[in-house]
């Protein structure tokens, strides 16, 4: 156990990194036509002018209107590396079946020439009766979906990272952290990224459903665009229980403040949720039996 207990923090001190924020757009704008509101800001690049509202600080995206607008993140564009964008969604009126995309990061070009990556796609297909689902395309191809049944007027943080390098993107639902494969879909038509991504898009278009957007950021970090923090680790404290049984303890209100149980049979990686603590007033217990396998655990928090 004391090993154990040296070793931690060596291994899991968080790294600091600097990270750049591209924009943040809070939509706090008075209700009415956002390209007329924010005219050097927001650009119309397709469809109907000024259909798109904002209407209580969000921006609302309609099946039943035809207007495509851009904000620009890069003046030159990005032809390298990754890009993260985030908005909170919640959806009014499901999609169809087939659905369509209601986002897209989108090159410096207009008209015909336009590149569109990373399009987000809303649909019905394979989602219970009531509910839809999120799904990605790298550029023209079939979307992958997020197999996460979303109900309409529910909140959900949307996470799409574009990565120029390996020509894939990710999208993710309420994501604890940059790495987990829980509630999220890539991409896997591939093809060349082209000249370089300047612009996040919102499309409006027969198929998408009715969706509020708020709370937009354009970042080169995961960290940027979720405010997500750096992951915390909390060492466990060893002790022999009444019974001479060693245990490990800490304060149980720490499961009540975001930290997450895990265990592993190696500290470098493999960690799983669990063990369930036993909580005895205000201190959490793992009992270890001397005949259990050896095993690592710590509190991890993002």
């Amino acid at each position: 156990m004391k090993n154990l207990l040296t070793l931690l923090p060596a291994l899991f001190l968080p790294t600091l990194l600097h990270a750049e924020i591209l924009f943040t757009e809070p939509f706090a704008y008075p209700d009415g036509p956002l390209v007329e509101l924010a005219p050097d800001v927001w650009q119309n690049h397709s469809g109907a002018e000024a259909q798109t509202q904002i209407l209580d600080n969000a921006l609302l995206l309609s099946g039943t209107a035809s207007e495509d607008i851009n904000r620009a993140f890069s003046p030159v564009g990005l032809t390298s590396g990754i890009v993260h964008v985030a908005f909170d969604l919640i959806t009014t009126r499901l999609p169809s079946a087939a659905g369509s995309y209601f986002f897209h990061f989108k090159d410096a070009n207009s008209g015909p020439s336009s590149l569109f990556l990373g399009r987000l796609f809303a649909s019905t297909t394979d989602a219970t009766p009531g509910h839809f689902r999120i799904s990605i395309a790298w550029g023209t191809g079939t979307p992958i979906s997020i197999p996460r049944d979303l109900p309409t007027n529910s909140l959900h943080r949307i996470v799409l990272t574009l990565d120029l390098d390996q020509t894939n993107a990710v999208v993710r639902i309420d994501p604890l952290d940059e790495h987990s494969p829980v509630d999220s879909a890539t991409s896997t038509d591939l093809r060349n990224a082209g000249v370089g991504m300047s612009r996040v898009a919102f499309r409006q278009a027969t198929g998408i459903g009715n969706h509020q957007i708020r709370n937009l950021v354009v970042g080169t970090r995961f960290l940027d665009v979720t405010g997500t923090a750096t992951p915390e680790v909390v060492l466990l404290s060893a002790d022999l229980g009444p019974d001479r049984t060693p245990r490990l303890t800490f304060p149980s209100s720490l499961l009540n403040s975001g930290y997450r149980l895990e265990a592993s049979d190696r500290p470098e990686s493999g960690w799983e949720s669990g063990p369930q603590p036993v909580i005895y007033n205000d201190l959490a217990v793992i009992p270890i039996e001397p005949s259990a396998p050896h095993r690592f655990y710590r509190l991890h928090r993002w």
